[in-house]
């Protein structure tokens, strides 16, 4: 896919999942605990995750490094070569996807909120 077509596809897309996550928040059982002025497009300038517009512009500009990275022209079909985002994180900060206790009485003192 050339950048265009690429970013074409994104916004579509971006828009699709923007409005079906604007119909779940606006849903009753939502409506009351949600802030549903986040998905504003006037909000989309603090890049949060779940505004459509903010998620647009994120990967816009992701989508065009990447093309600029390896060397790809607009018109150009690629990149070539299959790409990973991979988060890099301390292990200490790492915790298991299992319930645990967590002990606030330590995180307040490492926070320096005690």
């Amino acid at each position: 896919m050339t950048l265009n077509d690429t970013l074409k596809l994104l916004r579509i897309k971006e828009k699709n999942s923007g409005s079906l996550l604007n119909f779940a928040m606006s849903l009753k059982r939502y409506r009351d605990n949600m802030d549903i002025q986040i998905l504003r497009s006037s909000d989309a300038f603090y890049l949060p995750a779940v505004n459509s517009k903010a998620r647009i512009k994120w990967g816009a500009v992701f989508i065009q490094n990447i093309f600029n990275f390896f060397g790809i022209a607009d018109d150009e079909h690629g990149p070539h070569e299959p790409i990973f985002l991979v988060t890099i994180a301390d292990k200490s900060h790492v915790t298991t996807d299992q319930p645990q206790q967590i002990q606030l009485s330590e995180l307040s003192a490492n926070l320096g909120l005690d």
